[in-house]
């Protein structure tokens, strides 16, 4: 019986020792994939900067390609209005050219 209690006794304690073994394993093994993941989330954390970075300069491009075509376009709405003044005042003179050959023609006539 002192055998059997020692041999039980020994068979607990391998046991034991055995559990204690793949815990510690357990545990590397999630202690390594914690590390892993740390480091998943830190190269995505450097990704997302840089393609927050990177839509951020386009967007900077594109504004500034909006802004130079706004101004293109004021300076062509400019032109034309000049261009507009300037036909106006040319048929305002060919209307008085007009007019005053008219008169003349009817005060010499």
């Amino acid at each position: 019986m002192k055998q059997t209690n020692v041999d039980l006794e020994q068979q607990l304690t391998k046991d034991f020792q055995k559990q204690l073994d793949d815990s510690r394993i357990d545990y590397q093994q999630l202690e390594k994939q914690f590390e892993e993941l740390k480091q998943s989330k830190v190269d995505l954390e450097q990704q997302l900067t840089k393609d927050f970075q990177k839509q951020l300069e386009d967007c900077r491009i594109d504004h500034q390609q909006l802004e130079k075509q706004l101004e293109d376009i004021k300076q062509e709405k400019n032109q034309l209005l000049m261009n507009q003044l300037d036909q106006d005042q040319d048929n305002q003179r060919q209307n008085l050219v007009r007019q005053l050959t008219q008169e003349k023609v009817r005060f010499y006539s």
